[in-house]
């Protein structure tokens, strides 16, 4: 008994079967984890390594070769990068797939890595400052929010920013958060050089008792019966007024001094910042929310903004949170251009067939297709596929073919059934016939998607679930046209009289088609030099073909990236950036900046290539309302930064929806 007979004959067990089909594919529509981009795993790590004072020949030579001399003894590296500035070291290492093949393979290599700088600390100078190990460097931040205020300085909007850190984080789904544009708070100590001389005191004299004042030293302990309590000085110093009323004693003359006395104590922001962040030119305070792995990041994002809502009584008057990237917004987007292809196409097939095989062929075949779909969400579920930008891609290029397999069977059965035959008996022998060419033309049709399926590359691993998603499909689709469509043609294929077959038969569509392929055999070498000048044709134009494999993205942004030499203030990289962005702003369809200088943005999508942090930079998102209004504003943009600085390097681009290089 083959599929199609025990499925006419388990009529019941047919029908249970379809609508078990159909429940199971909604669910997995539903719980299928959801992202804008594959899980990708980033096998890349940055140590970076202060040397205050050192130039960017000796930080090169005592620290940058040191480090990477340590990190090539590390088995499976691929590429070992590094930046020397003035005073940093900046080391970036990436790992081979090979070697690092799961997330739980790449912490073993990060732990090695640390390893490896932990030893290397001796060798480096005495004045330079540990290495830090930034092994997160692949975290992708779903939302990512500008947190601005009227009125507010930034450390208190850092203030608000940390107190809403603590309730965010434990919002279920969220994995870690990150703030970025953070102010450094600073006491400054403002003297008279002269002064100080005329004293007989000296900066380092000050320095020295500073540093001193909050060591963290024994101080013994005394006996008190059975108890034994330990000394503790209450020497820290935790405000101004303690700084201030620190004594500094000349050593020479035996004079002390109250601090406040010989210098003057402040209070104030780290000048000049290492990294600032603007929402439309006012300064910000920027706030990254990753998901946790295979996490949905439409539900997170709810539940984030849910908690957010929650909290609005506690926020101040006038502090706003502006998003500046939200993974939610685009994925429940493409999963809804999703419904709507599957809609289209539908229409499509219902639409076709019916001009062409009648009412009833299309309804037969437009059931079959939600079958197909249903069974394909499934199977992406037990596989444990997510729904991301690839598999979309891929369930929408297979749209087309899903049906493929069925219409064989579908019109085999309804030629037989006009000739007079029965729909049940029709229907087994036309799959009996059909199902293992059907089966070939399957594997052939999925096989063809393998190259990126089994890619050893990022490419595959960025793209492998192209293959897999397009080959569950495939074979569910011939597993419903050879197993459920000959019960579904005996439920809506009715048997027909010989002469009322042989009418139907002779219709216009098929006449013409008989003609135009007994003209084609009958002159069989004018269609061979027709086909052939065809194919010759397409490869001589294939060249006009603009190249990419990964299309620009659909988000409505673009960025500008604004280099300085090396040794720029940043001030004046902060006050280009404040012209450029106003000019920016003023452009037809721009409706919003999000820039940040002395750095680049968290990294809030994942085909986002993060820039060094030690270069004078300015990068800016730029977002227009409509996609189409992307290409003259990026036009635009770009003449603006040449002519009105010339020193600068600026570069600006589409956004990308796969691997890019850096921009």
């Amino acid at each position: 008994m083959n599929l199609a007979q025990f499925a006419i004959e388990k009529r019941v067990v047919s029908a249970l079967m379809t609508l078990l089909i159909l429940f199971a594919g909604y669910f997995a529509y539903l719980k299928l984890p959801r992202f804008e981009d594959p899980e990708f795993i980033i096998r890349t790590a940055q140590i970076i390594t202060p040397y205050p004072g050192a130039s960017a020949q000796e930080v090169t030579e005592e620290v940058t070769d040191v480090i990477e001399n340590a990190l090539q003894q590390l088995s499976g590296v691929k590429e070992l990068t590094s930046v020397s500035s003035t005073g940093v070291s900046e080391v970036t290492i990436e790992f081979t797939i090979k070697s690092a093949k799961t997330r739980r393979d790449l912490n073993q290599k990060f732990t090695q890595l640390r390893a490896k700088i932990l030893d290397t600390q001796s060798r480096l100078p005495p004045n330079a400052s540990a290495p830090i190990v930034y092994d997160d460097y692949g975290d992708v931040f779903a939302q990512y929010y500008a947190i601005t205020g009227d009125g507010y300085s930034l450390p208190e909007l850092h203030n608000f920013a940390k107190n809403l850190l603590k309730e965010l984080v434990l919002v279920p789904g969220v994995s870690k958060i990150q703030l970025v544009g953070v102010p450094e708070q600073v006491i400054y100590l403002e003297y008279r050089p002269s002064k100080l001389i005329q004293l007989g005191l000296s900066s380092s004299t000050i320095a020295q008792v500073i540093e001193g004042q909050n060591l963290v030293v024994s101080a013994g302990s005394v006996e008190a019966g059975d108890i034994r309590l330990t000394i503790r000085p209450s020497s820290a110093v935790n405000s101004l007024e303690a700084i201030e009323d620190l004594i500094i004693v000349d050593a020479k003359g035996g004079r002390s001094f109250r601090l406040k006395d010989i210098v003057t104590v402040k209070r104030g922001l780290k000048e000049p910042a290492t990294k600032r962040l603007f929402r439309d030119g006012v300064p910000a305070i920027g706030m990254g929310i990753s998901n946790t792995i295979g996490g949905n990041v439409v539900i997170m994002g709810d539940a984030v903004k849910a908690r957010i809502d929650e909290l609005e009584g506690l926020r101040p008057l006038g502090i706003e949170l502006t998003p500046i990237s939200d993974q939610g917004d685009s994925v429940r987007t493409s999963i809804s251009d999703f419904v709507v292809n599957v809609v289209l196409a539908l229409a499509i097939v219902v639409g076709t067939l019916l001009v062409f095989m009648g009412l009833r062929s299309g309804i037969l075949m437009g059931g079959i297709l939600l079958v197909t779909i249903a069974g394909t969400l499934f199977g992406m579920y037990v596989y444990g596929l997510d729904m991301q930008r690839i598999s979309l891609g891929a369930l929408i290029i297979a749209l087309g073919m899903l049906v493929d397999n069925a219409i064989v069977v579908v019109e085999g059965t309804l030629v037989r059934v006009q000739k007079g035959e029965n729909p049940a008996s029709a229907a087994t022998s036309v799959v009996e016939k059909t199902k293992w060419p059907l089966l070939g033309g399957t594997i052939v049709g999925f096989l063809a998607f393998s190259p990126i399926g089994f890619s050893p590359d990022n490419t595959g691993e960025y793209a492998g679930s192209l293959f897999w998603t397009i080959a569950i499909a495939f074979l569910f689709s011939w597993l419903v046209a050879v197993w459920l469509t000959p019960y579904f043609c005996t439920l809506l294929l009715k048997a027909e009289t010989p002469e009322e077959g042989v009418d139907i038969k002779e219709n216009i569509i098929l006449r013409v088609y008989r003609r135009c392929l007994q003209l084609a055999l009958n002159h069989r070498w004018a269609t061979l030099a027709l086909v052939g000048a065809l194919f010759v044709s397409s490869i001589s134009v294939f060249g006009m073909v603009k190249q990419g494999f990964f299309p620009a993205s659909t988000r409505t942004q673009f960025v500008v990236d604004y280099f300085l030499p090396e040794g720029t203030d940043i001030t004046r990289t902060t006050s280009d950036l404040a012209s450029i962005d106003k000019w920016v702003r003023t452009l037809e369809g721009v409706t919003g900046t999000n820039s940040i200088v002395g750095g680049g943005h968290l990294r809030f999508m994942l085909t986002i290539m993060l820039k060094a942090t030690i270069r004078p930079m300015v990068r800016s998102w730029l977002t227009s309302d409509l996609t189409i209004k992307l290409t003259p504003c990026l036009a635009r943009s770009k003449p603006i930064s040449r002519q009105v600085f010339p020193i600068a390097s600026p570069r600006s681009g589409n956004l990308f929806s796969g691997p890019a290089a850096a921009a």
